[in-house]
């Protein structure tokens, strides 16, 4: 648009600027997305996750949200519906699909500055802000509702701009308020503009007063709509970024100011967000999302203004590279808090399936609750933090940002099962028992049981395998069952593994018997059948063939029907 107010028709194609500065986008989420191991989730993400994950899991319930966080992630649902889902964890699904929507946002702004008469490089600098930047790939990896409402705030600015009239807009600017309803701020502090400055056309005397009531809406709409009662935010936005990045996106403001005079209208809620994403809170990462794509549109014009005015399209390359480095570089901060590389796969959620006898009730947070339910743990077995207590539960803690202090604490040691610092989300997590008991309670049974069948004639033992009995590190249940076997058959053992996860110290409840009676263990048919024959809690989990040798695995807890490990 130039000065006058009237709409430029390019002058060239814009294919050659538009190829790269969408594959600088798709390209900066791929990587962004094959780097996401290690980002340590917030509660708020967490939650966030699992209320989009329980749509593709059958029977599972996650935390009640807020309505527009719930709208919000059952468009994660959807978004994520396009994705490998069978390979993702429920946060990095949920991490995707806010990805996908900010690539979605980034590319939807090149027809809004092509509407408004942005030459396409400048159009490019633009896109590239809005989605290759630094500060844009770290909020678009973040799990936020508001990652859908930024797209459709976006989509609507198409609309308005392509359509030159707002009506087929406002049911899609709607559906971004729903989504995130600081977005209706940003929307009451645009007409509040285009009314006193004479564009909504309305009576002259009322254009004063409208304008002014429209505009204390917008400020008194604020602290409502910025409740964590509204919305629970997301990702966690470090001040120092966050301000930094509010004074870039001003400076740039002041800047287009003074070069667009036309475009102040778009500039006065660009400023309304950007204020409130200096301000600490929840609602300070909803309005960082909602603002990146009109900061990219002013960043864009910017850069078109610039080039016109040195009257050749060339530099507006230069134009992209400073700003787009500049707000980088001011803006980018450390990034999101990381934490151990990725789990592997299963990991506390495919230990706790594996692991705990059938119906064992696992009290859990939402997102870890999501990840037990899609390993395989039934949804009847699962608790909420909030849920009355179970006969034999154990407790399954991670805690996330904002929250400080570590799993361990609220596990007692000795009650400690498992534990990793590769839990969902990034964080780590322990798994402990609530009964009352611990591993250290039949130490010195497990000491005096073990000595003696450590000198066992028909029993041969590795020498390591041997001090482990006698030192009381095997469980009480492994020490049964080899003594009973042993009374009639010759026994090769060749170690006690632990369990991968098991708490260090815990009591091993594997046995590796390579040989009975001088023969391969795996091929007798004898011994399956009798540990399976065994009454609770001698029977054992799994018998499971290692080479010649057979793999003996208790659960980490006796069965219902009693005993003690």
């Amino acid at each position: 648009m130039s000065a006058a107010g009237g709409v430029r028709r390019p002058r060239f194609s814009g294919l050659p600027w538009w190829l790269p500065a969408a594959t600088l986008v798709i390209g900066g989420h791929l990587v962004t997305a094959w780097r996401l191991g290690g980002v340590v989730a917030t509660d708020a993400e967490a939650r966030i996750a699992a209320a989009a994950a329980a749509m593709r899991l059958s029977g599972f319930a996650a935390d009640p949200l807020p309505f527009a966080d719930a709208l919000g992630a059952r468009q994660l649902a959807v978004l994520a519906t396009v994705l490998p889902l069978d390979a993702l964890s429920t946060i990095d699904a949920a991490r995707l699909a806010c990805l996908l929507a900010g690539a979605v946002a980034a590319l939807l702004t090149w027809p809004v500055l092509r509407a408004l008469g942005a030459p396409a490089p400048a159009a490019a600098v633009g896109v590239v802000l809005a989605g290759a930047s630094a500060p844009a790939l770290t909020l678009h990896a973040g799990v936020a509702s508001a990652a859908p409402a930024a797209a459709w705030l976006t989509l609507a600015a198409v609309l308005a701009t392509r359509l030159r009239r707002p009506g087929p807009a406002l049911p899609v600017a709607a559906l971004a308020v729903l989504t995130a309803p600081l977005a209706v701020v940003a929307l009451l502090a645009l007409l509040a503009h285009l009314l006193l400055d004479g564009t909504v056309r309305v009576p002259r005397r009322a254009r004063r007063p409208l304008g002014i009531a429209v505009a204390a809406a917008a400020v008194g709409l604020v602290v409502p709509v910025a409740s964590p009662s509204v919305a629970i935010g997301g990702p966690v936005v470090d001040t120092p970024a966050a301000l930094a990045g509010a004074a870039a996106g001003t400076a740039l403001v002041l800047v287009a100011h003074r070069l667009l005079p036309w475009l102040r209208a778009v500039l006065t809620p660009v400023l309304v967000l950007l204020v409130l994403v200096a301000v600490p809170g929840p609602a300070r990462v909803t309005a960082a999302l909602l603002v990146l794509p009109g900061l990219a549109v002013v960043a864009g014009m910017v850069a078109g203004a610039l080039a016109e005015r040195l009257a050749r399209p060339a530099p507006a390359a230069a134009v992209a590279i400073v700003l787009v480095v500049g707000l980088a570089a001011t803006a980018a901060g450390d990034g999101p808090p990381r934490g151990p590389a990725a789990a592997a796969a299963g990991g506390m959620a495919g230990w706790a399936v594996a692991q705990l006898p059938p119906g064992t009730p696992v009290r859990a947070d939402a997102l870890d609750r999501a990840e037990l339910a899609a390993a395989g743990l039934p949804v009847d077995a699962l608790r909420g933090p909030a849920d009355p207590p179970a006969p034999g539960e154990v407790l399954l803690l991670t805690p996330r940002p904002p929250a400080a202090a570590p799993a361990a604490d609220g596990c007692p040691p000795a009650a400690t099962l498992a534990g990793t610092d590769e839990g969902t989300g990034g964080s780590a997590s322990v798994l402990c028992r609530t009964d009352g008991s611990g591993s250290a309670d039949g130490a010195p049974v497990r000491t005096r049981l073990g000595g003696a069948l450590a000198g066992n004639p028909a029993l041969s033992l590795d020498p390591a395998a041997a001090d482990l009995l006698r030192a009381g590190a095997v469980d009480t249940r492994v020490i049964a069952v080899l003594a009973a076997m042993s009374s009639a058959r010759r026994l090769v053992v060749a170690g006690f593994p632990a369990v991968d996860l098991d708490v260090p110290g815990a009591p091993r409840r594997q046995v590796l018997i390579t040989a009975v009676d001088g023969a391969p263990a795996a091929g007798s048919p004898l011994l399956p059948t009798w540990l399976d024959g065994q009454q609770p809690p001698f029977v054992p989990a799994r018998v499971t063939p290692a080479g010649d040798a057979l793999l003996v695995t208790w659960f980490a807890l006796p069965d219902r029907s009693g005993g003690t490990p």
